[in-house]
């Protein structure tokens, strides 16, 4: 799960990467050959998982939806929801489990088409995971991950970390969340498509300049306490504190430029929908899929995996789907009976 609110200084007090419970996704399509095709849809995690990050389908709309709960083999708990949806011939398969016009959500485009080749009929399946842009904001996060002296800290037990320990990890989850920042920033300043650069360019600054130069002083010394509620309830305080400072100074930025109340909007609404962007795309990291597909007949091309008992099988995590779209195509033959 992506813990966006504690991104920089919760991780550091904790001295690990923020990371939750990994969803598993469990999609089954069937198209029959009278041309239905049903969908069932497996969602398994902690309970976080399926409230927050990505749009789930929920009970009231075209999914029939139910949920409830499960022990796991260790005696912990997961919660499952299952939704389901029979789609009649000729009607709109599902592109995502958003409702309404929720553009953060993850797309799967889906379409079923009928093909007459001579005696026989094709069956062409294909969906499309869309992509999810996450190179140009996780530059340092990547860097980070990859850092050797990064990970002996976090791996370090806290009583051994000296103060320039505590104060290297806060400079490098402050530069990672900096960089996120940065390019939701910068979705606002593109959304003043009338104002010249001068005007972005101050934009970007003046939303920046505070959290470029927030004093982690008492963040680190939080971090040289033992670990209390105490002590991680104060440094989340602090993260927020850290977090809201972009959000709020971007306004201001805005404010000085004196722009018409409609740009403001726009730029607005522009870094809140990247923001949501972000976080679900980071949501979905963790996630992991496993997608079956029954068609009629004969299976004469595919992508899939692996095939089980006539059944096409993709398997795939989240990191499958940044900066590139995940396909999954699959053509069968339905033949015509020889005349007798």
């Amino acid at each position: 799960m992506n813990h966006a609110a504690l991104a920089v200084l919760s991780v550091a007090a904790s001295l690990a990467l923020v990371a939750g419970g990994c969803l598993e996704r469990a999609e089954t399509i069937t198209v029959r050959s009278d041309g239905t095709t049903d969908f069932e849809s497996e969602f398994r995690g902690d309970l976080d998982d399926l409230t927050q990050g990505d749009a789930l389908p929920l009970a009231g709309g075209v999914w029939q939806v139910s949920q409830w709960e499960t022990k796991t083999p260790s005696g912990g708990t997961d919660h499952v929801r299952r939704a389901t949806v029979s789609i009649a011939p000729g009607g709109v398969l599902p592109a995502t489990y958003a409702t309404g016009s929720d553009e953060a959500s993850l797309k799967f485009p889906t379409s079923v088409t009928w093909e007459r080749r001579g005696a026989d009929t094709y069956v062409h399946f294909a969906r499309v995971y869309r992509s999810r842009v996450y190179a140009p904001f996780s530059v340092s996060q990547r860097a980070l991950e990859h850092d050797s002296r990064t990970s002996e800290l976090l791996k370090a037990d806290p009583q051994t970390l000296t103060d320039q320990d505590r104060v290297s990890l806060l400079e490098s989850f402050r530069r990672v969340e900096l960089e996120k920042q940065a390019w939701q920033v910068r979705a606002a300043t593109h959304a003043l498509t009338d104002r010249p650069q001068d005007v972005r360019l101050r934009v970007l600054e003046g939303a920046l300049a505070r959290a470029r130069s927030y004093d982690l002083a008492n963040a680190t010394k939080l971090m040289a306490l033992p670990q209390t509620e105490e002590r991680d309830a104060a440094l989340a305080a602090i993260a927020e504190d850290f977090l809201s400072l972009v959000s709020k100074d971007l306004a201001s930025a805005l404010a000085r430029e004196n722009l018409r109340a409609e740009e403001v909007a726009a730029a607005t609404a522009a870094f809140e929908l990247e923001r949501a962007r972000r976080e679900v795309t980071e949501d979905l990291r963790d996630e992991r899929w496993e997608v079956s597909l029954k068609l009629p007949g004969e299976i004469v091309a595919h992508n899939a995996d692996e095939v089980r008992d006539g059944t096409l099988i993709w398997t795939f995590d989240g990191n499958a789907l940044l900066d590139a779209d995940r396909e999954l195509l699959a053509t069968s033959r339905i033949a015509t009976p020889a005349a007798p």
